[in-house]
């Protein structure tokens, strides 16, 4: 961190993409004696693994000929087989998205019927793991930390509802203490990034620094809901590290920091949100349109090319987003278990990982964790 020709002969920056698929490619390249070929099969070993926790995770919610179901439906995806075999941070979300469901079920559904009570103790250590593992998935894709503060929101509303409605205390403080778990889950599993970026800027950078870049790329005058250039910066790891730096310090008279880069593109989408309020609703209308939708909207590789264009195995995995979203949005609603109250905030992890794109832009490869998600349910 302290040679100054670490990255264009300049000291080490905060991180400015998130990190988790750097260490991960590192350790397949390590093992497999750098072949990439190597690393591609470790990634398809991880989503062979994804497949088996959807359909344990299907089969608690559901029972066994959901967990067949939603095994098949994963397996025969060929969307998320061409993810597992690039070489790209995507490969990692069909796995991250299935431990993040496999997990969060195992913290809710202790007590299989009302707040999940296993005597305090137990249940909370569980909701500790579920907020790692969410933290894990946020260290991979950012945006997930919507998903994690959203799901110890709603937890906490639960045990005040319970409280309010029922008077029952006990279950309003397991909720909160439940909700607060899984935050500190969370915080520790991205610590080591927080940690890695305090030593190298002195800045609390929880993850990634790039964050108001991608805001504004999504919500500002050149936004069309996929991913724009904001301000006419280079698309490159160059553009959002040294040339959102450039454009900053001209605009400032100064040299800033990665928070104040960050802050700065961030300002400036708030200041068009303030003045164009219809076109940002219309825009947020688009993008969740985008987002929901069947169009592949390609940044790095095209999977309807490889899939159609080019015959091969591929073409044969012919199930898609298109059966799998709709099919388990619905069944999420119609099919859900009785008396199982922490369902409902298992449940969320859907509209709160769509939430998490939209707010920004929409891309192929980050709309993986809810077109993942409703395999569990899509009997």
């Amino acid at each position: 961190p302290d040679d100054p020709a670490t990255f264009f002969g300049r000291p080490a920056p905060a991180f400015f993409i998130s990190p988790l698929y750097i260490y991960v490619l590192a350790l397949l390249l390590k093992i497999g004696g750098g072949s990439l070929e190597a690393a591609r099969f470790g990634q398809i070993v991880l989503g062979t693994a994804a497949v088996g926790l959807l359909a344990l995770t299907a089969r608690r919610w559901y029972g066994t000929r959901a967990a067949w179901i939603a095994g098949a439906l994963a397996t025969f995806c060929g969307l998320f087989t061409f993810y597992e075999i690039l070489i790209l941070q995507a490969a990692l979300e069909p796995f991250l998205t299935a431990l993040d469901l496999f997990v969060l079920t195992w913290a809710l559904d202790v007590g299989r019927g009302d707040m999940p009570t296993l005597k305090g103790r137990p249940t909370i250590a569980r909701f500790l793991v579920a907020g790692g593992a969410l933290g894990l998935h946020a260290l991979n894709r950012p945006n997930m930390l919507i998903v994690l503060g959203g799901l110890a929101v709603l937890l906490a509303a639960m045990g005040v509802a319970r409280l309010a409605i029922r008077g029952r205390r006990t279950d309003a403080l397991t909720a909160g203490a439940a909700a607060v778990a899984l935050v500190l889950g969370g915080v520790l599993a991205i610590s080591p990034a927080t940690w890695r970026n305090w030593r190298v800027t002195h800045e609390l950078v929880p993850i990634s620094s790039h964050g108001g870049w991608n805001f504004l790329a999504g919500n500002g005058p050149q936004a069309d809901g996929t991913y724009t250039t904001p301000m006419n910066l280079s698309p490159s790891i160059a553009g959002q590290w040294l040339g959102a730096a450039d454009l900053v310090r001209q605009a400032t008279g100064r040299d800033p920091s990665a928070r104040e880069v960050s802050g700065f593109f961030l300002g400036k989408a708030f200041e068009w949100i303030r003045s164009h309020p219809r076109e940002e609703l219309r825009l947020l209308a688009r993008k969740t349109r985008y987002a929901l939708s069947a169009t592949f909207l390609t940044l790095n590789h095209s999977f309807p090319f490889f899939a159609r264009d080019l015959r091969g195995p591929l073409t044969l995995l012919a199930v898609g987003p298109a059966l799998i979203v709709p099919l388990g949005i619905v069944a999420l609603v119609v099919a859900r278990p009785r008396g199982r109250s922490g369902y409902w905030i298992w449940a969320a992890y859907v509209p709160l990982a769509i939430v998490s794109v939209v707010i920004f832009y929409v891309a192929a490869r980050y709309r993986l964790p809810y077109q993942v998600a409703p395999c569990v349910a899509g009997e």
